[in-house]
């Protein structure tokens, strides 16, 4: 995407990369895994349709969820590796 945004862009083109964190949808709500900070399909939609509007580079939400991946993609492999199992822990 960043590539075809700098290449298209002397021509008009934009795009916004959208980052959802966990949506509520039927396909994942039986899956047994966790979902921190999971937003409804509505409040997804609200969020695409805003960034749309916008047109950042990339949108990232919900906040809570952008911010975590922000800051293990910061920290070492291993570290990020350990605190996401301990996350995924029940």
């Amino acid at each position: 995407m960043d590539a075809a945004r700098v290449e298209l862009a002397p021509r008009g083109i934009r795009f916004t990369t959208i980052h959802p964190g966990f949506v509520a949808t039927e396909r994942i709500s039986e899956d047994g895994l966790p979902k921190p900070f999971q937003v409804s399909q509505e409040r997804a939609a609200r969020h695409v349709v805003r960034a749309l509007e916008k047109e950042p580079a990339q949108a990232c939400f919900p906040w809570p969820t952008a911010a975590l991946v922000r800051t293990l993609r910061a920290l070492p492999t291993p570290l990020s590796a350990l605190l996401l199992r301990k996350l995924a822990a029940p």
